[in-house]
């Protein structure tokens, strides 16, 4: 399987006009995903995607108190993280 990111890795974020990718993001379109919401995706458990965020592998957007997984940044992960089965 090829991941369906962007070259650049974009997720979406004020860099974007930074990298001349102006316009190429519309407001709204960027879906952000509670620690439950990402764990029942991964079949894990909140706590374990707190973790995950802690050490720094998964990127997270914090709102004060709150703390979301932008969606291509969860799919990023899991492209990073896939390993083939033997």
């Amino acid at each position: 399987m090829v991941c369906a990111l962007p070259a650049d890795g974009c997720a979406g974020g004020a860099g974007c006009a930074e990298r001349g990718a102006v316009g190429a993001h519309q407001p709204g379109a960027l879906e952000l995903l509670t620690a439950r919401e990402v764990a029942a995706l991964i079949k894990t458990n909140a706590r374990t995607v707190y973790r995950l965020m802690k050490a720094g592998e998964m990127q997270a957007v914090r709102f004060g108190r709150l703390v979301r997984v932008a969606k291509p940044d969860l799919e990023r992960f899991i492209c990073e993280h896939r390993k083939e089965m033997r």
